[in-house]
């Protein structure tokens, strides 16, 4: 229930323009849960963090889109570089652990 509370929450501010009319286009779409459907790379925006279909165990956050890759980075803070049409499951924002990558 809690998280559906947070995503309702989220998603007022962000179409309601209730705070500052006309930065629906700023405010991030953030997800509380993890994705369990494969997608590709391109298809998620700067911010959002996701794990390689392959390599399930290392997190990454995307920094920068390119026409044929996308920068991106780990938990540790280096900074790789996949192409676009990279298999991905898209992580939630809010749940992390001390870590980071889990």
């Amino acid at each position: 229930i809690d998280r559906l509370w947070y995503e309702a929450c989220l998603e007022v501010i962000r179409r309601g323009d209730v705070y500052n009319p006309g930065a629906r286009h700023r405010v991030p779409r953030l997800y509380l849960i993890n994705s369990y459907v494969a997608e590709h790379l391109n298809k998620l925006s700067i911010g959002e963090s996701f794990r390689v279909t392959d390599k399930l165990e290392e997190k990454y956050e995307i920094l920068a889109k390119q026409w044929k890759t996308v920068i991106v980075r780990n938990v540790e803070g280096f900074v790789t570089k996949f192409p676009a049409s990279t298999e991905v499951f898209r992580e939630g924002d809010l749940t992390r652990s001390p870590d980071g990558n889990t």
